[in-house]
Protein backbone atom coordinates (compact mmCIF):
# COMPACT_ATOMS: atom_id res chain seq x y z
CA UNK A 1 0.00 0.00 0.00
CA UNK A 2 1.26 3.48 -0.81
CA UNK A 3 -0.04 6.75 0.56
CA UNK A 4 -2.16 7.16 3.67
CA UNK A 5 -4.84 4.95 5.19
CA UNK A 6 -7.44 5.88 7.77
CA UNK A 7 -10.09 3.62 9.28
CA UNK A 8 -12.92 4.86 11.48
CA UNK A 9 -14.73 2.41 13.78
CA UNK A 10 -17.86 3.76 15.40
CA UNK A 11 -18.10 1.36 18.29
CA UNK A 12 -15.67 -1.19 19.71
CA UNK A 13 -12.69 -2.83 18.02
CA UNK A 14 -11.12 -5.98 19.47
CA UNK A 15 -8.15 -7.86 18.05
CA UNK A 16 -7.18 -11.33 19.30
CA UNK A 17 -3.82 -12.75 18.19
CA UNK A 18 -2.31 -15.98 19.52
CA UNK A 19 1.33 -15.31 18.51
CA UNK A 20 2.41 -11.67 18.40
CA UNK A 21 1.91 -8.18 17.01
CA UNK A 22 4.77 -6.07 15.71
CA UNK A 23 4.44 -2.44 14.67
CA UNK A 24 7.26 -0.65 12.89
CA UNK A 25 7.38 2.93 11.67
CA UNK A 26 10.22 5.11 10.46
CA UNK A 27 8.69 8.26 11.96
CA UNK A 28 6.47 8.04 15.06
CA UNK A 29 3.84 5.92 16.77
CA UNK A 30 1.09 7.62 18.74
CA UNK A 31 -1.62 6.22 21.04
CA UNK A 32 -4.18 8.71 22.31
CA UNK A 33 -7.38 8.46 24.30
CA UNK A 34 -9.76 10.75 26.15
CA UNK A 35 -9.98 8.33 29.10
CA UNK A 36 -7.12 5.90 29.86
CA UNK A 37 -4.67 3.45 28.31
CA UNK A 38 -4.41 0.16 30.18
CA UNK A 39 -1.40 -2.10 29.60
CA UNK A 40 -1.53 -5.48 31.34
CA UNK A 41 0.77 -8.50 31.23
CA UNK A 42 0.97 -11.58 33.40
CA UNK A 43 4.75 -11.81 32.95
CA UNK A 44 7.12 -9.07 31.81
CA UNK A 45 6.95 -5.51 30.51
CA UNK A 46 9.89 -3.60 29.13
CA UNK A 47 10.37 -0.21 27.52
CA UNK A 48 13.58 0.80 25.79
CA UNK A 49 14.90 3.95 24.23
CA UNK A 50 18.26 5.00 22.83
CA UNK A 51 17.75 8.70 23.48
CA UNK A 52 14.98 10.11 25.67
CA UNK A 53 12.12 8.81 27.81
CA UNK A 54 9.59 11.36 29.02
CA UNK A 55 6.60 10.93 31.34
CA UNK A 56 4.23 13.79 32.09
CA UNK A 57 1.29 13.59 34.48
CA UNK A 58 -0.67 15.79 36.84
CA UNK A 59 -0.33 12.97 39.38
CA UNK A 60 1.39 9.60 39.39
CA UNK A 61 0.78 6.46 41.45
CA UNK A 62 3.21 3.60 41.71
CA UNK A 63 3.57 0.95 44.38
CA UNK A 64 6.99 -0.22 43.13
CA UNK A 65 8.63 1.60 46.05
CA UNK A 66 6.43 -0.25 48.56
CA UNK A 67 7.21 -3.60 46.94
CA UNK A 68 10.93 -2.79 46.75
CA UNK A 69 10.96 -1.79 50.43
CA UNK A 70 9.32 -5.08 51.44
CA UNK A 71 11.92 -7.09 49.50
CA UNK A 72 14.76 -5.16 51.20
CA UNK A 73 13.29 -6.02 54.60
CA UNK A 74 13.20 -9.70 53.62
CA UNK A 75 16.83 -9.51 52.40
CA UNK A 76 17.99 -8.12 55.77
CA UNK A 77 16.32 -10.96 57.76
Amino acid sequence: MKGNKKEVVEGKLELYVNKGINYFTEEHFSMQTNNYIDIYTEQNLSTQTKKQHTELAESKYSDFHRLRSKSRVKDKQ
